[in-house]
């Protein structure tokens, strides 16, 4: 009897051992088909979310041909309401040539934040559709008061005291050539950066959040410290990003209706706008029409 009993005994826990490791093994089989599921997810929402960011140059050359023709059109206006928004504080920043750097920089800030995204996995096709648009409403309000209110810089340095900086004064030549004098009120870039940093807290990790407003605060020193913005501009520049925030991307990024359109009909339209303002812009400059 005893030896009977303690042969079923066996048998339980043999059956018991079988049935731990046959669980184990099929919650490893399911943990494996479910993190290839991922991983299959991941890749796919990365390839939709490079090809969208096609919509990048777009966007980037939407805002420099609305740039372009704004001074254009401007250049030939009587108005300037320049001397309206400089102040004695504006006559006492100095010049400093290695700010220039940050300046340019300003220039690839939307293909950075791109990087930052694919490098740190925190890519979010939402978050960017809504971005684009308000980067694009951005440049629209920032259009329509260069045309209601121009304005023109009058704090350049002249070009002899650039020469005695080398290669700092150079670059700092070279942007003031690229630019019109007109357009600075409010400021592009200091737009540009507070959309990088205020945007940030919906694509970039806590611990990096510090980094993108370091960024925003070189760009605000930059601006008035190569003598191309005044004060004012800095002001008018975070207005509009706060604004473009509330009314353009936070409803933009509840839309089902905006985000519901394939990444084929989001380009196709994207670029659409990019070819009606090139004919615009093209219609209104002609000859002098350029990126």
């Amino acid at each position: 009897m005893q030896l009977a009993h303690s042969w079923q005994s066996g048998i339980a826990n043999c059956n018991a051992v079988f049935g731990r490791v046959k669980s184990a093994a099929g919650e490893s089989v399911l943990d494996e088909v479910t993190l290839g599921v991922a991983r299959k997810t991941d890749r796919a929402e990365r390839l939709r979310f490079c090809l969208e960011a096609l919509s990048i140059p777009a966007v980037m050359i939407i805002h420099r041909l609305l740039y372009n023709v704004s001074g254009y059109v401007l250049d030939n206006g009587t108005r300037d309401y320049g001397a309206l928004l400089e102040t004695p504080l504006d006559r006492l920043v100095p010049y400093v040539p290695v700010f220039i750097l940050p300046y340019l920089m300003t220039w690839v800030l939307g293909l950075m934040v791109f990087a930052y995204v694919l490098a740190f996995r925190t890519y979010d096709r939402r978050v960017f559709r809504a971005l684009y648009l308000a980067v694009l409403a951005g440049t629209l309000a920032e259009f329509t008061i260069w045309q209601i209110f121009p304005a023109s810089i009058s704090l350049r340095v002249p070009p002899e005291i650039l020469a005695q900086h080398g290669w700092l004064g150079g670059l700092t030549q070279y942007a003031y050539d690229n630019a019109t004098p007109w357009n600075v009120f409010p400021s592009a870039h200091i737009s540009h950066a507070a959309i990088a940093w205020i945007f940030a807290g919906h694509f970039s990790r806590p611990e990096h959040r510090r980094a993108f407003f370091a960024v925003f605060v070189a760009i605000c020193l930059c601006v008035v410290l190569v003598r191309n913005h005044y004060l004012v501009d800095i002001a008018s520049g975070i207005l509009v990003t706060i604004l473009t925030y509330q009314l353009v991307f936070l409803p933009i990024l509840r839309s089902e209706r905006v985000q519901g359109i394939t990444s084929a009909g989001w380009l196709a339209a994207v670029y659409g706008a990019c070819g009606v303002v090139m004919l615009i812009t093209y219609t209104i400059m002609g000859a002098a029409w350029s990126l």
